[in-house]
């Protein structure tokens, strides 16, 4: 059997009810509908911090983003032993199940980066090239 594509998509603070294809009559973004009608949505996911950085840390790391003290910025946190991120990136995990793992668009990531954590990067320019 194929294994099947997987897109994540992540932004910041943004509730499963500001999409078009929740219901919500003031948003209008076809595509990602048209993507959301063909997939999964997650509509009942929560983030281990509300804020950008801490929220991006844990799910791309494993880790509790409190692990390192990263509660509202990154510049705050401590470092993170390499080792204890590079076992549970996202990217060496989904890797080693058979992927090829790519990272485009905003990253800030504390004391690591996407390819640290076992990802390609397809485009590494946050705000310009990652939409084309």
């Amino acid at each position: 059997m194929d294994k099947p594509n997987i897109l994540l998509i992540t932004t910041d603070q943004q509730s499963f009810k500001m999409m078009g294809c929740t219901g919500n009559s003031n948003v209008s973004a076809p595509n990602l509908d048209a993507l959301f009608a063909r997939g999964i949505r997650f509509d009942n996911a929560y983030r281990a911090n509300p804020v950008c950085a801490p929220s991006r840390f844990s799910p791309f790391t494993g880790r509790m983003p409190s692990e390192i003290g990263l509660h509202d910025t990154w510049v705050k946190a401590h470092h993170v032993p390499t080792d204890r991120i590079m076992a549970s990136g996202m990217g060496h995990l989904v890797r080693a199940a058979g992927y090829n793992v790519l990272d485009g668009g905003k990253e800030h990531l504390p004391h690591t980066s996407a390819t640290e954590l076992g990802f390609d990067y397809f485009c590494n320019d946050e705000r310009r090239g990652a939409g084309r």
